[in-house]
């Protein structure tokens, strides 16, 4: 799963920057306005990104003391990892993925899911505003490109694969609250019906298990 989120990220990141040198870097005083557009937006998303990333593992290695023996343990690897996120924030999940052996930093589920949420970033500095530009410079020049195709393909992806895990995310989050209120009864009123016991029995161990949940279903969405 974190692996098809990197790969898409870099493909989406490279496209993008050949479809600005190839395509709108040509000179053409009628799409000019559009080249420093997407530099602008891509250089942006890159800094907002870089500064999530930043703020997010200070945090981490200074409250998860896991986290900070794992890369203390793998320095060059999880900088060659911060350096990818650079371009997604979602990419550091990588790191806690276990697709491969020495991809076992311990990250809590409720931390990958904020950074999941981080991933917003890009997709409003960079993807939304690449898609638009890519659109309006195209109708313009009156051509597509392969480069410019495949830019636009990969924003897309981007795009839809966010939206989509958010609102899966967010239904689950509904789900479980929905459960919540109708165990507990409406108005806070205990319900007469026992739980069974492998369901969560009160509010309170909903709230614990609902991080290992949405872990489960951010793994699960790789099937859509």
């Amino acid at each position: 799963m974190a692996l098809f989120i990197t790969l898409l990220a870099l493909v989406d990141i490279i496209s993008d920057i050949v479809y600005i040198h190839t395509d709108l870097n040509t000179g053409d005083e009628e799409i000019r306005g559009c080249y420093y557009a997407a530099v602008i937006f891509l250089v942006l998303s890159m800094l907002a990104n870089a500064a999530v990333m930043t703020h997010f593992l200070v945090h981490e290695l200074r409250t998860n003391q896991e986290m900070h023996e794992w890369v203390a343990a793998n320095t060059s690897l999880a900088t060659f990892i911060c350096f990818l996120a650079f371009t997604n924030v979602e990419v550091f999940t990588v790191a806690s993925s276990r697709t491969l052996p020495f991809l076992n930093a311990k990250l809590p589920p409720q931390q990958e899911t904020r950074v999941q949420m981080l991933g917003l970033v890009t997709n409003l500095l960079e993807d939304v505003p690449q898609a638009v530009i890519l659109v309006f410079a195209n109708s313009l020049t009156g051509t597509w490109s392969s480069t410019a195709t495949v830019s636009f393909v990969a924003t897309v992806l981007a795009i839809c694969y966010g939206i989509t895990k958010r609102m899966l995310s967010s239904i689950l989050v509904f789900t479980i609250q929905a459960q919540a209120y109708l165990q507990t009864g409406a108005g806070g009123a205990a319900t007469t019906n026992v739980a069974a016991p492998s369901e969560p029995s009160s509010t309170e161990e909903i709230k614990v298990q609902m991080p290992e949940l949405m872990k489960r279903a951010n793994q699960s969405d790789v099937t859509f």
